[in-house]
């Protein structure tokens, strides 16, 4: 899969927002979601603490903490943040975690605020 293969678009992003069957991770600062909202469904882990949350706690401990079931490295994973730079480099931390299903969202939240108010 090419880096061009796992880029998301707005609107595959419309349909999988609230799907159970992929995880939507948004790597921005927790303060920064507060001053904007997220994409629905996504859950909120900052880029520095992706490899601990992913690889280093437990499923309980990830469940707390996060609301969702912890990825097992086969399942979907989607990386969101403010332009799109900070996600791509979630998806190569994910890889290199032994990930194998990731893409990311490249207009990320700048995009979607911008469409969502086209619409």
């Amino acid at each position: 899969m090419t880096n061009k293969d796992k880029i998301v678009t707005f609107d595959d992003m419309k349909i999988l927002e609230n799907k159970d069957d992929v995880l939507i991770i948004d790597v921005r600062e927790p303060s920064e979601i507060q001053k904007t909202g997220k994409i629905g469904g996504s859950i909120n882990i900052p880029l520095n603490e992706l490899e601990k949350a992913l690889k280093n706690i437990n499923e309980d401990e990830f469940k707390g903490k996060y609301g969702k079931p912890k990825p097992i490295e086969s399942f979907p994973l989607i990386f969101s943040c403010m332009l799109g730079g900070r996600a791509a480099k979630a998806l190569a931390l994910a890889e290199k975690l032994g990930f194998n299903d990731v893409r990311y969202y490249k207009g990320s939240w700048k995009e979607w605020e911008e469409k969502l108010k086209q619409n």
